[in-house]
């Protein structure tokens, strides 16, 4: 009855659920480096939930519209979905999609970051 998982895939969710805790610790502190004024890295942090409802935690990608699918691929929760999604299934075509487009992304943000003179 139910689905039964092995050690390896307890340990790859155990490897993944870090990494994305990793991954999500790093953006809160860009976000609390990057703006200078604690009122707007509150009202910043207040609206970064909402994008939650695009990426695909709920329900696939591919029921989006075209225009927000391209929207939900901006957004580092859908790598973060995607690489759980790949993980919990042993899917790794799934899985390395998340893992490279959530670094990607983070690379991407850092340099920006970094260019800026953050």
């Amino acid at each position: 009855m139910g689905i039964r998982y092995g050690v390896t895939q307890i340990a790859l969710v155990l490897a993944v659920a870090i990494f994305i805790s990793l991954a999500s610790a790093l953006l809160g502190y860009a976000l609390g480096i990057g703006v200078r004024n604690y009122r707007a890295v509150n009202q910043v942090s207040q609206i970064v939930p909402l994008p939650l409802l695009l990426a695909p935690v709920y329900y696939p990608i591919t029921v989006l519209p075209a225009m927000l699918r391209h929207i939900a691929l901006i957004l580092p929760i859908t790598y973060m979905a995607l690489t759980v999604e790949g993980d919990l299934n042993l899917n790794l075509a799934t899985l390395t999609k998340g893992t490279t487009g959530g670094t990607g992304l983070l690379l991407c943000i850092s340099l920006n970051n970094q260019a800026r003179g953050g």
